[in-house]
């Protein structure tokens, strides 16, 4: 039986808006072949239209919305009339089940792996680096500068103050690289209480 209804009615039977609809036959997701007539006063071909988006709706794009299309695929098919609307396809509760869990495994994997290619995507534009990686190289060229400023300080540094001042440069090297190194088991001393300071603050948040 040829059943044939209005987009507004469609979209009720679907329990979805009438744009919902709209939108189907935008995309050629509901085919020429589902109207009867023309324009926006066309109506729809139930049974063809229920094809049609059993063939161009997949699983993702159901769970995708606030309802799937169909609650089974069986419901795609041509059913048998009861009162004004068609009354859909029974199924066992255990087909119920494995159809819903399938969904969700599918719905799952597609998440996984659209999350894996975006994370994927943005650590090659380098959006996101490796952590362990930058501090290997930021500590490589930290040890590089501090080796450079000791060089200079105790070397050319010392000597161009011991020569304007009469000073002996060997001495002043000594006492300058002393004072410098001092000053450096300072400064460390305090970043690691900032650092133990923003972990309590961090595990106290939480």
């Amino acid at each position: 039986m040829k059943t044939v209804v209005t987009k507004a009615e469609y979209a009720a039977m679907k329990e979805r808006r009438p744009s919902c609809v709209s939108n189907w036959i935008a995309e050629g997701k509901i085919t020429s072949a589902a109207l009867v007539g023309q324009g926006t006063r066309a109506k729809i071909w139930v049974e063809q239209a229920d094809r049609d988006l059993a063939a161009g709706l997949h699983i993702g794009q159901q769970l995708a919305q606030d309802r799937p299309a169909f609650d089974r695929a069986s419901d795609a098919l041509p059913r048998e009339e009861t009162g004004s609307r068609a009354a859909p396809v029974s199924a066992t509760a255990a087909g119920d089940d494995f159809l819903l869990s399938a969904r969700k495994a599918k719905a799952a994997k597609d998440i996984s792996e659209a999350k894996l290619a975006q994370l994927k995507m943005e650590r090659e534009t380098g959006r996101w680096i490796d952590a362990q990686k930058a501090q290997q190289v930021w500590s490589r060229e930290l040890s590089g500068i501090l080796l450079d400023i000791d060089t200079f300080i105790t070397g050319a540094l010392a000597r161009e103050i011991a020569d304007r001042h009469g000073l002996d440069a060997k001495s002043l090297a000594v006492e300058i690289r002393a004072l410098y190194r001092a000053h450096r088991r300072s400064a460390a001393d305090q970043a690691k209480e900032k650092a133990a300071a923003h972990t309590r603050e961090a595990e106290s948040a939480v």
